[in-house]
């Protein structure tokens, strides 16, 4: 009884953390969402400002992601399902790292004001990272679920691949607006800003690849 309560415990704290890393990343694509007026305004000084504090974050995320796999690693308690935690801390990690490459990549230069207002025009650039973001708190949701029972963990990975799938839609209409203006000879700016838009995309991927491996926790009987 008392080696039974132990390991319920243990895996109590994991899951525990593995909640609390995912509200780092949570936070990181809330800052995320501040990116678009200084976009539109051309203030890459304010989006050096949120790459720093994605920065911060993303060292904080690492710190819980090594902290989960030690407590992981520690003992036997989760037999059948160690390799899909690990494999889902890590795919829950490339999410913050994702998140600050973004941002990095988003920040190299400032393009060509003609090549912003490509992005800028409409509202598909704070519908796409807000989908991206939604892939995310969907994520944390459905991780949510599993304290509750495999069937309401399972119902609420659907969420996450919708908004995956919304977030490609509008991921094509900004490349495609961004691609499209033959006038436009920013080539490298044109070029930065499809690397952003593609590398804030796999912020989506990762959540829904994050969404599999909880299916497959449900499927292995954890919940």
């Amino acid at each position: 009884m008392m080696s039974w309560i132990k390991s319920l415990n243990r895996r109590n704290i994991v899951f525990d953390l593995i909640e609390g890393h995912l509200k780092i990343v949570r936070e990181m694509v809330d800052e995320m969402m501040n990116i678009y007026e200084p976009i539109r305004r051309m203030d890459w000084q304010e989006l050096h400002r949120i790459r720093g504090v994605l920065n911060v974050l993303e060292n904080e995320a690492d710190e819980v992601q090594r902290s989960v796999i030690e407590k992981i690693s520690g003992g036997s308690y989760f037999g059948g399902i160690f390799s899909e935690l690990i494999q889902l801390i890590n795919k829950i990690d490339d999410i913050a790292d994702t998140a600050k490459d973004a941002m990095s990549t988003l920040t190299q230069e400032q393009p060509a004001k003609t090549t912003v207002e490509c992005l800028t025009r409409t509202d598909d650039l704070v519908q796409f990272v807000r989908l991206c973001r939604d892939t995310v708190y969907a994520l944390d949701y459905a991780l949510k679920g599993l304290n509750i029972n495999r069937q309401t963990a399972y119902e609420r990975t659907h969420a996450i691949k919708k908004a995956e799938e919304e977030a490609d839609t509008y991921k094509s209409r900004l490349l495609t607006s961004l691609f499209s203006k033959s006038e436009n000879r920013d080539t490298l700016g044109i070029l930065q800003l499809g690397n952003f838009i593609n590398i804030t995309d796999q912020v989506a991927d990762n959540a829904k690849d994050a969404g599999d491996l909880i299916f497959i926790l449900i499927i292995r009987g954890y919940g």
